[in-house]
């Protein structure tokens, strides 16, 4: 091998090196959470509830830093989901947000935007309703987040939820859901759960 061409494979290795190290330097970082607040905090059944708060970004985030947001056992979201987090412009994406269901997390992943500007906050919002396969009786469930393994309360009272179950004694109701995967609305409506013999005019 000539002088040259070591030189070439030295400078490559050495990008090579620099490039691995820069992808390898993307950190979790912490946020600061204020004003939490949920839209309800009784649920039946498979309602749900809208957690939302304000949060600041550390100074020293940079691009590819992540922020991961946790539900407590007993809640999971309503849906898998993507979406961006915005500067207060309303334009600029500060970050991109992941739903996993299957983990109960909300991951946000930041952009450039925090390598350009100090003091960075937001808003976020996140519809979320009770693990039925966690939760069977009626009970309390905790309000709260936990973000990179810190837990931040959104409402000291908690949830009351109550598992239904009660609707042999109604006449008749009806329940929807959307199943946001298909884009589908499904409905469920009965109708005289009693058996019990009515009138034309009932």
């Amino acid at each position: 091998m000539t002088k040259l061409s070591k030189v070439i494979v030295t400078l490559l290795l050495l990008l090579g090196s620099i490039f691995s190290v820069k992808t390898a330097l993307a950190d979790t970082v912490d946020i600061t959470v204020s004003n939490p607040r949920l839209t309800q905090n009784s649920l039946r059944g498979a309602d749900s509830t809208e957690f939302a708060f304000d949060f600041g970004v550390p100074n020293s985030a940079k691009s590819g830093d992540k922020t991961v947001i946790s539900l407590p056992e007993e809640l999971n979201f309503q849906r898998n989901q993507e979406f961006n987090v915005y500067a207060p412009d309303g334009q600029t994406v500060v970050a991109s947000a992941v739903i996993d269901t299957a983990t109960k997390t909300l991951t946000m992943i930041y952009t450039d935007y925090v390598d350009t500007h100090d003091e960075v906050t937001g808003s976020l919002s996140m519809i979320v309703r009770a693990d039925t396969t966690k939760v069977t009786t009626n009970r309390k469930i905790p309000a709260s987040i936990t973000v990179n393994g810190n837990t931040f309360t959104i409402d000291s009272g908690g949830i009351d939820y109550n598992i239904g179950g009660d609707e042999d004694n109604v006449d008749f109701w009806k329940y929807g859901y959307v199943d946001y995967d298909t884009n589908e609305i499904t409905y469920l409506i009965n109708f005289n759960t009693r058996g019990a013999s009515v009138s034309d005019g009932y």
